[in-house]
């Protein structure tokens, strides 16, 4: 068994190299699935071994099992864990429907393509021993924040907000340096659970001594490879060089942008279902039509603070 990476000799860790990232909410730490795939020629085996990786937020890692998957159906065949107290029920319940569907794709076009491959030279398994320290560099959201809740939400004011605005200074924030230079690349997402747009707002900022300057915004794109230019303060090959260093900074941007997007539309939601709640806890109070008035008058509510203008 080899892990895809190494077979196609791949040094970023993500999807396109077999890598798929989730998170627990119990745990402050990542956890990847790192696809791998038998490569011999003689075997007919229909399955894949994803092994998972824990990442801890200061970038250890630990293999904690493996499992075993259908390529037929994509189903769990078994699941082996070195801490079945911790973690056995935890993956069945994550994977009992097997794995996710957006995994689904690249695994099949990933073994595919390996059995494309069978008969050529490939790597030796001592290049697993390589992803370790490697795959401490992969930044990605490492905990589950809750929501600040002194930050009042009005969608119908303004829908589009900052990520740390919502979740506070602690929430984990993307800054890498570019050159000489310290970059801050400010989140911000439409938080209207109606809309679908499927991007983050993301302003990179240039951090100096006593001041920052803004460089350009970028609508990027939680599911394809693209981002829109929707402001720019510099050229336009400083604005790639700038993303160019952003993606390279942090390998599973577009996962850490997407989990944040679905942050922000979470708490859209909740404060769209809070603020219904309080409409109709506000109307329960009213009295009905007939009802003595709540202001004292000794009229009914109709012909008093309920009636037409009143």
């Amino acid at each position: 068994m080899h892990p895809y990476y190494s077979i196609i000799n791949e040094s970023k860790y993500d999807e396109n190299a077999g890598f798929h990232y989730f998170l627990f909410p119990w745990s402050h730490d990542t956890y990847v699935a790192v696809e791998y795939y038998c490569t011999n020629p003689e075997c007919d085996c229909t399955s894949v071994i994803l092994h998972i990786d824990r990442v801890t937020p200061s970038g250890t890692t630990e293999n904690i099992g493996y499992l075993s998957i259908g390529i037929s159906d994509f189903r769990v065949e078994e699941i082996k864990v070195k801490h079945k107290a911790v973690y056995q029920s935890k993956l069945n319940k994550e994977f009992k429907q097997g794995i996710p569907e957006e995994w689904r794709p690249s695994i099949l076009k990933h073994r595919n393509h390996v059995r494309e491959l069978i008969g050529v030279r490939f790597p030796t398994d001592s290049l697993q021993e390589s992803k370790g320290a490697l795959l401490t560099t992969s930044i990605l959201p490492s905990r589950s924040y809750e929501p600040m809740s002194e930050t009042s939400i009005d969608l119908d004011k303004n829908s589009t907000m900052g990520y740390v605005e919502i979740f506070g200074e602690s929430a984990d924030q993307l800054i890498f340096t570019h050159g000489k230079n310290t970059i801050l690349v400010d989140e911000q997402y439409c938080m209207n659970p109606s809309c679908d747009c499927r991007q983050g707002l993301l302003t990179f900022i240039q951090l100096e001594a006593g001041k920052s300057i803004s460089k350009f915004v970028i609508g990027y794109s939680t599911h394809k490879r693209s981002y829109t230019v929707i402001e720019n303060y510099t050229t336009k090959k400083e604005l790639e060089d700038h993303v160019v260093a952003f993606e390279n900074a942090y390998p599973a941007a577009r996962l850490i942008v997407s989990k944040h997007y679905d942050d922000m539309k979470r708490e859209g939601k909740r404060a769209m279902v809070e603020k219904q709640q309080s409409v109709a806890a506000r109307s329960a109070m009213l009295p009905g039509r007939n009802d003595p008035c709540s202001c004292g008058s000794g009229k009914k509510y109709k012909k008093c603070c309920g009636a037409a203008g009143g």
